[in-house]
């Protein structure tokens, strides 16, 4: 096993001897049934949005604990899901280059997951990720499906409080050390 994934009460079956070679990442685990009513201005991302997409997600430190694709392997694969309509993201560009971005993935038919929000450093604290979560909330609404994100930091979870979120559970990530 080199990965499990579960809620934390799921997560705590496992034997303690087992969970103790694991590093584990809790987060918090949320949904969105009604959006707080506000204009938000993000605007819907293109195929040709994708490598300032990419080169913005490989520049936020916090991802770094992820196991991103190379940049160019990424670009490629977003690509395919901007070309097969499987990925609907939003963003916000400052002189040409996306400096906010919130994406769907594991779209079904009731659901879909927010996922890579991100705002480039130099442009924190300005409402870029609000007006991108909000919009990708409300395409999601008005397609008849409940948004849903994974969060662990913490001024993140207040903006998605702001937003209409509600955290509903716990999820844990456990992956073997090496």
């Amino acid at each position: 096993i080199h990965m499990v994934s579960g809620t934390l009460q799921h997560f705590n079956f496992i034997p303690a001897e087992l969970r103790s070679k694991l590093e584990i990442h809790p987060m918090y685990f949320c949904e969105c049934k009604s959006l707080k009513p506000g204009t938000y201005k993000g605007v819907l991302a293109t195929r040709e949005d994708v490598s300032s997409i990419c080169e913005g997600l490989a520049e936020i430190t916090e991802f770094n604990r992820l196991e991103l694709l190379p940049l160019q392997e990424r670009i490629q694969h977003m690509s395919q899901e901007f070309e097969a309509k499987t990925k609907v993201a939003f963003i916000l560009k400052e002189e040409g280059k996306v400096v906010s971005h919130a994406a769907s993935s594991a779209q079904s038919n009731v659901g879909v997951m927010v996922v890579a929000v991100y705002t480039l450093a130099k442009y924190r604290h300005q409402g870029y990720a609000r007006n991108v979560v909000g919009s990708l909330t409300q395409w999601a609404l008005n397609q008849g499906l409940t948004p849903c994100l994974f969060y662990d930091n913490p001024q993140a979870g207040k903006l998605y409080h702001d937003l209409g979120y509600v955290t509903f559970d716990q999820w844990v990530i456990g992956k073997k050390m090496i």
